[in-house]
């Protein structure tokens, strides 16, 4: 049995390492002529912009006022869209706290209806800064009282 294993070990790593470096050397074949050559798209890095100060809302839950401080920043992979992002600032955070002002308690508990509003947060700023694919923008802080 050992006389086998001495004899088979290393036939079975010769093959295994012969196998590698076949796949090793191997090359890429050359694209045929007159078939399109697929291209790599690099995707930049994105850049991100805080929608400071924070928005502060208030509105109103069973009779009592109570408010939302909230943090947002915005993203997108094309500089020039985050510049224009900078230039609509006041009238991006005008639309906000007038939207947010207009929810609910309910509409901020949980998970689900923050990435609700997450969601509706995101189509006010494509209304102003239109972009493909859109300006995404993530809520950084959150606190209710």
């Amino acid at each position: 049995m050992k006389k086998i294993l001495l004899i088979v070990g290393p036939l079975v790593l010769l093959a295994a390492g012969g196998g590698a470096a076949f796949f090793l050397t191997q090359e890429e074949p050359a694209p045929v002529e007159g078939e399109p050559v697929a291209e790599v798209e690099e995707i930049a890095d994105p850049v991100y912009v805080k929608l400071s100060p924070p928005l502060v809302v208030n509105f109103t839950h069973r009779g009592n006022l109570r408010y939302l401080q909230t943090t947002l920043e915005a993203m997108h992979r094309e500089q020039d869209i985050i510049d224009k992002v900078t230039l609509n600032l006041p009238l991006i955070r005008n639309n906000l706290i007038m939207m947010l002002s207009d929810q609910t308690y309910d509409d901020f508990m949980g998970k689900t209806a923050k990435e609700e509003l997450r969601v509706k947060i995101n189509a006010e700023v494509s209304k102003i800064v239109p972009a493909e694919p859109p300006v995404e923008v993530f809520i950084t802080s959150f606190v209710m009282q």
